[in-house]
Formats: structure tokens, C-alpha cells, sequence
């Protein structure tokens, strides 16, 4: 079985990227954003959690 070769381009020309000649799929780049933070997302979670733990003890320990 042959492997499909995708092409993908990455960039653009600027003479079209100046005419308007461009599209931006909103979806797709915040879908992929989404799956990018899923690997972190614990370790930012931990680390706000803690913050605001500083926060609340600064407050009340004065």
C-alpha cells in the first residue's frame, strides 16, 4: 500500500497576503491551541492553586 504524501504549506506570499488573498481558520487554531495547553494544563493548575494560597494567606496573616 503506497503512503499518501500530504503537502502542507506553512507561510504564505506576501503580494496575496496584501491583496486579501488569505484564509484563517479560527477553528482549526484554537482546536490545535487546545490540544497544545491539554500537555500543561496540570502544571498551570498547581501552580494558580498555589498562588491563590499565597494570596489568601497573605491576606489573613498580617
Amino acid at each position: 500500500m503506497p503512503e499518501k504524501i500530504t503537502i502542507v504549506q506553512v507561510g504564505g506570499n506576501i503580494e496575496n497576503a496584501l491583496k486579501g488573498d488569505y484564509h484563517i481558520d479560527v477553528k482549526a487554531i484554537l482546536s490545535e491551541a487546545w490540544q497544545q495547553t491539554l500537555k500543561s494544563r496540570l502544571s498551570i493548575n498547581i501552580g494558580l492553586f498555589f498562588s491563590l494560597l499565597l494570596g489568601i494567606f497573605g491576606i489573613f496573616h498580617r
